[in-house]
């Protein structure tokens, strides 16, 4: 990982260790906190029952800067990116190899690519 100036918080839906294959429809978020000393597990939230809107309202209110995700429905990914939080869809894989992917910027490698969703 390139040294950050600054930590950042990332969501990743979580399905039994997984990428979760959708966000929109997700029953936990795992939360990652990325600096310059690598990455580290800060917790999950449940967000099975919240909407559409209410998803992106969550993230935003917790201070993700950065969602990882399976596929995600346009409607939702472009209210969050109007959060300013930035989302990598189309990935799939275990959530502690994704993350560590993306603190080595190694996440194009076709093995996080989530079948059938071009990204």
């Amino acid at each position: 990982m390139n040294a950050m100036e600054v930590a950042v918080l990332v969501a990743v839906p979580e399905f039994n260790g997984r990428v979760s294959p959708t966000f929109d429809f997700c029953h936990r978020i795992s939360l990652w906190r990325l600096d310059e000393r690598g990455f580290q597990k800060m917790g999950e939230k449940k967000c099975s029952s919240l909407g559409s809107g209410e998803r992106a309202e969550k993230l935003q209110s917790i201070g993700v800067g950065l969602l990882l995700c399976g596929a995600i429905g346009q409607e939702l990914e472009g209210d969050i990116r109007r959060r300013g939080i930035e989302v990598l869809a189309g990935l799939s894989g275990s959530v502690v190899e994704v993350v560590a992917a993306y603190a080595s910027h190694t996440l194009d490698h076709p093995k996080f690519k989530l079948p059938g969703v071009a990204r």
